[in-house]
């Protein structure tokens, strides 16, 4: 985990640019520390938290990842998380302040911090952001909890951006270490009016977006495998799950609406020379591709990393690509 910032073309493999950001973060799960900007021109990253330095969010030209600007964030917050706004091109910027989780909001030029506010109290536990998405209408932030004794997600009212968003409110006030979601466990997607989310175990629930209630539990077809991760998929119903390469990996398709499930390069096996199948810790999809990010399953080197290129085509198979590099922790694609 350098703290890399890398450009990678998807039709060639090549890596084209490339940005130090400094040591990698510590935290071993697989945070959202990209995202991109309303207008695909400007890409923004969170810089690691390191000792005695504080963290900043990062502007990029897409084209060519030279730095357009910079800004220092608060330093009593650990951020983990980073979403840009569809609408406003606003930046959400999710973290930990004693344990309570943290949001802050930036203009898109990082000239100045707009808000920032505890979304719930700490309780005594850790409530650590490990994903964070926003709807295409901009008012409605999903933020993914998974500290040692918390998980779930709130959902959080941005329609009055920049002024301060609330946390809409549940059945869940957080003394139980659960988010308004409580079924949320990893990572979640809109998908038109729904919201579709891992669990931790083999299903995905879909969500009714406005309301938080569960409509319908899908299998994903994908044994062994502690879920988390999750991303749009290609078609209009679609997500895409992936497992990781610590267990027993594997891609599913699956459509929200039917609970139809393609599963692909399963199950995943780890060798020293590469891998049988398909594993990874993050997941996005460019057309009818699925760029999946495996970065080393247990942090000894003893196994190669980088990005599973999958064909999603029908009659694709396991058809996969794979572009050995550093060990990846976040994708955006653009």
């Amino acid at each position: 985990m350098s703290g890399e910032v890398v450009a990678v073309s998807l039709a060639t493999g090549r890596i084209l640019a490339r940005r130090d950001l400094g040591t990698g973060p510590s935290i071993r799960l697989s945070t959202p520390l990209l995202t991109q900007g309303a207008d695909h021109s400007q890409l923004y990253a969170l810089t690691p938290q390191r000792t005695g330095r504080a963290q900043r969010v990062v502007r990029f030209g897409a084209d060519d990842l030279a730095v357009r600007s910079d800004l220092r964030l608060p330093g009593d917050v650990t951020f983990t998380a980073i979403e840009a706004g569809p609408r406003t091109g606003s930046l959400y910027l999710l973290g930990t302040r004693r344990g309570a989780p943290v949001l802050a909001t930036a203009d898109r030029a990082l000239t100045r911090i707009d808000t920032s506010q505890q979304l719930r109290a700490g309780g005594g536990r850790q409530w650590l952001v490990i994903a964070a998405t926003v709807d295409a209408a901009e008012s409605r932030l999903i933020v993914s909890y998974h500290g040692e004794t918390t998980t779930g997600a709130d959902v959080v009212d941005v329609s009055g951006a920049p002024a301060l968003p609330t946390v809409v409110a549940c059945a869940f006030p957080g003394g139980r270490g659960l988010g308004c979601l409580h079924d949320v466990h990893g990572t979640a997607a809109f998908v038109g009016d729904e919201l579709a989310a891992t669990t931790g175990s083999l299903e995905v629930v879909v969500l009714d977006a406005a309301r938080g209630t569960v409509k319908r539990r899908l299998d994903s077809k994908l044994p062994q495998n502690h879920l988390m991760t999750l991303a749009a998929g290609p078609g209009a119903d679609t997500v895409v799950v992936v497992g990781s390469c610590m267990q027993a990996g594997g891609v599913s398709v699956l459509d929200v609406v039917n609970g139809d499930t393609t599963r692909r390069g399963y199950p995943a096996i780890r060798q020293r020379s590469g891998y049988r199948g398909v594993c990874g810790d993050s997941v996005a999809t460019w057309g009818d591709t699925a760029v999946i990010a495996a970065p080393d399953p247990v942090g000894r080197g003893q196994y190669p990393t980088g990005l599973f290129l999958l064909d999603l085509r029908a009659g694709g198979g396991d058809r996969t690509r794979f572009v050995r590099m550093a060990s990846p922790l976040a994708l955006l694609l653009w």
